[in-house]
C-alpha cells in the first residue's frame, strides 16, 4: 500500500509541482475604468509526466472584478470554469477567452482583479507508458550451439 499512497500523493500534488498557469493575450492598459470589460486567456503548461485529461481552469474574480466565459449570454459572477480539454505531458494549452468586468475602484495602485487555478482533471499515464517504453538489451535470450564444418 505504500506505493499506492505515494502515487496518490504525487497525483494530488501534480498541479502544484508540474503545472504553470499564466494569463495571456490580456489587454494591458495603464488602468481600467469601472464598468469596463476586458478579455484574456489562460495558458496551462503541463511540465510533468502525466497527461491531464479533460482539464479545466477556474477563474476567480475579486471585490474589484467579476468574470465570465466569453459566450452568449454573458453571465458575470465571482467565479467561472472553462470547458475541459486534454493537456498532454510536456505541452501547453490555451483556455478561454474569458471576460472580466471592472466593478469597483481599487484602494491601492494595483490589486488582484482575478486569479486562475487548475480546475478538475483526470490523471493519465498515457505519455509515461507510451513514450518512455524503449527497446532494451537486457534481458536477452541467447541460442547457443556448435557449428561443424560441412
Amino acid at each position: 500500500m505504500e506505493f499506492l499512497d505515494e502515487l496518490r500523493a504525487a497525483v494530488s500534488s501534480y498541479p502544484t509541482e508540474s503545472v504553470i498557469l499564466s494569463i495571456v493575450d490580456a489587454m494591458d492598459p495603464v488602468e481600467f475604468k469601472t464598468g469596463e470589460l476586458f478579455q484574456f486567456y489562460v495558458r496551462l503548461t503541463n511540465n510533468g509526466e502525466l497527461s491531464m485529461k479533460n482539464a479545466s481552469v477556474r477563474i476567480q474574480g475579486s471585490a474589484f472584478a467579476d468574470v465570465a466565459k466569453w459566450e452568449l449570454p454573458l453571465t458575470f459572477g465571482a467565479n467561472v470554469s472553462s470547458p475541459g480539454q486534454d493537456v498532454p505531458a510536456h505541452d501547453p494549452r490555451k483556455f478561454g477567452p474569458f471576460l472580466a468586468h471592472a466593478k469597483s475602484e481599487t484602494q491601492t495602485l494595483v490589486e488582484t482583479l482575478f486569479k486562475a487555478t487548475v480546475g478538475t482533471w483526470d490523471a493519465s499515464f498515457e505519455d509515461l507508458l507510451k513514450h518512455h517504453s524503449a527497446s532494451s538489451a537486457v534481458p536477452a535470450a541467447v541460442y547457443r550451439a556448435k557449428v561443424a564444418p560441412y
